[in-house]
């Protein structure tokens, strides 16, 4: 190559679904780099490999489609390539899920491994994992299986670093898929990352955000944006709704998200000292946009995790009381999410079956983690 075309930098990705081809895909390829998706789905790897290309269409309106050129695949099973592709890569980043996670250790163990034998530059993993504490668990489980005399250097030169998902990102109906890589996601591409944990200095990538103290951003996300969005989901479904923005187009629907929305922002501005009401706003914007097509079904689903103690809405629920605050409209939510019995989501029937069977008391001890006789429940 030419002094005048330089290589690409080179970004690994672990994951290419909707997240990995829906967000960091298109972030990368805007910031300049080349991108590896690494995946357990050999038919996805063979795809990617066979267009190096992706269509990516941006709900506004009308739809917007972009190409995400520059990419190509590896097997998550093909430890040499993946092992190869830590040691030269400018960042690495996950999107698996946090089950998929710790599957991931031994791989990106032995690539980190490489890297620190190399004395390469330091090498930042960004975890975009819905769970505040997967960067941490990574690096610990990493940790575990390095050797002993490089587990000094994990610190030094290796950063875990976590990373917030505010993108909503869809499945394109099968009858719009044109191409079977497609995927669509709304316009707002922004990616907080905790600069805390950051070693060395990040590439330049479009879109990402460093911010500290990270656990307010991360408290935002959960507590305003996720639960805001469960309340739509579960007031939604109640009121017969198909879609996110059919549910924000209910005015009495709109008005408990929105109450609660405040709720968890005067929490948060006590807890924090940062004011969130730009982000309320920004949001108010996004839930609305049917372009999206976001269904209820989607963002409903699991209720057993999205209920629980530490959640999107028993947590606000708690961050409110904390602080004085009560959080009558975010416990509406919750109670609404007590109900919901989508017959096609396998926790949904749990949660209706224990409901049923053993009493509401029962799923706010299991499931929620809260005493019968408490405020919140």
């Amino acid at each position: 190559m030419s002094a005048n075309n330089p290589p690409r930098p080179l970004a690994l990705h672990f994951g290419a679904g909707k997240i990995g081809r829906g967000f960091l895909g298109q972030l990368y390829f805007e910031s300049g780099f080349e991108t590896v998706f690494a995946d357990v789905d050999s038919n996805l790897v063979d795809a990617i490999n066979a267009s190096g290309a992706y269509p990516l269409e941006l709900a506004e309106e009308p739809l917007r489609s972009i190409e995400i050129c520059n990419v190509s695949a590896l097997n998550v099973r093909d430890d040499v390539g993946i092992s190869n592709a830590i040691l030269t890569a400018a960042v690495v980043s996950t999107a698996v899920g946090v089950r998929a996670l710790e599957q991931l250790t031994g791989v990106i163990a032995q690539g980190v491994r490489a890297r620190i034998e190399a004395h390469a530059p330091p090498l930042n993993i960004i975890v975009c994992e819905n769970d505040r504490f997967a960067a941490a668990s990574l690096r610990e489980r990493v940790l575990g299986v390095l050797p002993t005399p490089l587990r000094d250097a994990l610190d030094a030169r290796i950063g875990f670093v976590p990373a917030s998902i505010g993108r909503m990102v869809t499945d394109v109906p099968e009858a719009e898929r044109r191409d079977p890589l497609i995927v669509r996601a709304e316009p707002y591409a922004v990616l907080p990352v905790d600069a805390d944990a950051v070693r060395g200095v990040l590439p330049p990538i479009i879109g990402l955000k460093a911010v500290s103290p990270f656990d307010a951003e991360l408290d935002k996300k959960l507590f305003i944006h996720n639960g805001a969005h469960a309340a739509l989901a579960y007031l939604g479904h109640l009121r017969g709704h198909a879609l996110i923005a059919d549910a924000f187009a209910d005015a009495r629907v709109a008005a408990i998200a929105r109450c609660a929305m405040e709720e968890v922002r005067q929490a948060l501005q006590a807890r924090w000292n940062v004011d969130a009401q730009s982000l309320i706003e920004d949001l108010r914007r996004r839930f609305a946009n049917r372009a999206l097509g976001d269904t209820v079904e989607r963002v409903a689903r699991d209720p057993l995790r999205k209920l629980g103690h530490e959640d999107r809405l028993i947590g606000a629920a708690r961050r409110c009381a904390e602080h004085g605050v009560a959080p009558k409209h975010v416990c509406i939510a919750a109670a609404a999410a007590v109900l919901y019995d989508h017959r096609a989501d396998p926790a949904a029937v749990e949660l209706a079956r224990l409901r049923k069977e053993e009493g509401v008391d029962a799923v706010l001890a299991r499931v929620c983690g809260l005493a019968a006789d408490s405020p919140i429940a």
